[in-house]
């Protein structure tokens, strides 16, 4: 029987039909049993019992014998990295100055409101309940005057209090305000007034900060990538490696992604294997096929597929 290969319904890799017994074979990577179409067993086959240097797949045994690498990105894609790092770094970067920039304009309203603010009367114009489905906001309008230039001035604002005291006011009913001597626009209800609340300037600049810093690995990552690009260029050396597997599987959108895996030997002899998400290299190579490498020679980790 001639060994040609099959490709597992499973998972996508490669297996031989030089195991078939009964026209199916068992996948070595997912364990799943692949039928072998047309499959006719040749009788009184003698069993060679001496070891050969190469199996069904043309894969060197050495090489047949290295498990699946770890996938992880390409050289060639960190050019596209580095855009996206800095987008993320500087769209997360917009989070944390939010944060500080509300915190801080809150901080000094009340600490003018604190120095210099003065007791007046207002003139609740109106009530509203802002229900957005996360929270539920009750919003008070209010109007009073101050002096400005030697005379009065009407000033309007509103605040948003808590539900206990919402549910006591109505409209046209008089409150106690204060507003800053220097600038009668900032006003705040007195019975509500209070320091301001870290928490949610400390909590947007805290998700912002960690997306920053996500960016900047992103960042840091994509930039060594095209570092070493540069040196496999200039210093590298070529050799020739094999695919010694490939591979589907699917993301968590349910989207079949596709994986190829080489490996080669470097000057020492020590066999260095990678993997990579590559759908092209998948549909243009099978295990066993011949590929050009290029590595540098004092980090032979340091690798690309492509020649450079």
């Amino acid at each position: 029987m001639t060994s040609s290969p099959v490709t597992c319904s499973q998972c996508g890799a490669e297996v031989h039909t030089a195991t078939a017994q009964n026209g199916f074979v068992h996948c070595e990577y997912c364990g799943a049993s692949v039928r072998i179409n047309n499959f006719s067993p040749q009788k009184n086959q003698p069993v060679q019992s001496n070891p050969s240097t190469m199996n069904d797949s043309n894969l060197p045994l050495e090489y047949a014998r290295l498990e699946r690498p770890k996938p992880s990105p390409s050289l060639e894609s960190s050019g596209c990295s580095v855009v996206l790092g800095l987008i993320w770094t500087i769209f997360s970067s917009v989070f944390v100055v939010v944060g500080v920039v509300f915190f801080s304009n809150e901080y000094i309203e009340y600490n003018r409101l604190t120095k210099e603010g003065i007791s007046t009367t207002a003139i609740i114009t109106g009530l509203n309940v802002d229900d957005s489905g996360d929270s539920t906001s009750y919003l008070v309008y209010y109007q009073f005057r101050a002096p400005v230039n030697g005379g009065l001035t009407r000033f309007e604002n509103n605040e948003s209090v808590s539900s206990g005291f919402y549910s006591s006011l109505w409209v046209e009913q008089k409150i106690e305000i204060l507003y800053a001597a220097s600038d009668p626009s900032i006003s705040v209800i007195k019975s509500e007034f209070d320091s301001p609340s870290v928490i949610f300037p400390l909590v947007f600049s805290g998700l912002g900060g960690l997306f920053v810093l996500i960016g900047l690995g992103l960042l840091y990552g994509s930039i060594r990538a095209q570092y070493h690009l540069r040196l496999l260029r200039s210093e590298g050396h070529q050799t020739m490696g094999f695919i010694i597997d490939r591979w589907r599987d699917k993301d968590s959108e349910g989207t079949t992604i596709y994986f190829i895996a080489y490996a080669f030997k470097e000057l020492g002899g020590q066999i260095i294997s990678r993997a990579e998400q590559n759908h092209t290299l998948y549909q243009k190579y099978k295990i066993g096929d011949t590929i050009s490498i290029r590595y540098l020679p004092y980090n032979p980790s340091i690798c690309s597929r492509t020649s450079l």
